[in-house]
């Protein structure tokens, strides 16, 4: 998520997590981060052609 609003990202983090099931949420900082996640649509559309579901989901990993 990013965004410069702190009471917006803490609504959509509980959204995310009790709506959604979600267990961790990554801030990616201020509004400016919002135009690189953008192109993540272009990976969505590629793994729905491949998987032939828009039904997955990616996981985060940090190496270390």
């Amino acid at each position: 998520m990013a965004g410069d609003d702190a009471g917006a990202k803490a609504e959509v983090t509980a959204l995310l997590q009790g709506g959604f099931g979600w267990r961790h949420v990554v801030d990616l900082g201020g509004i400016e981060a919002a135009r690189s996640t953008e192109a993540y649509v272009l990976l969505w559309v590629r793994l729905w052609g491949t998987l032939g579901t828009p039904e997955f989901n990616i996981h985060v990993v940090r190496a270390g």
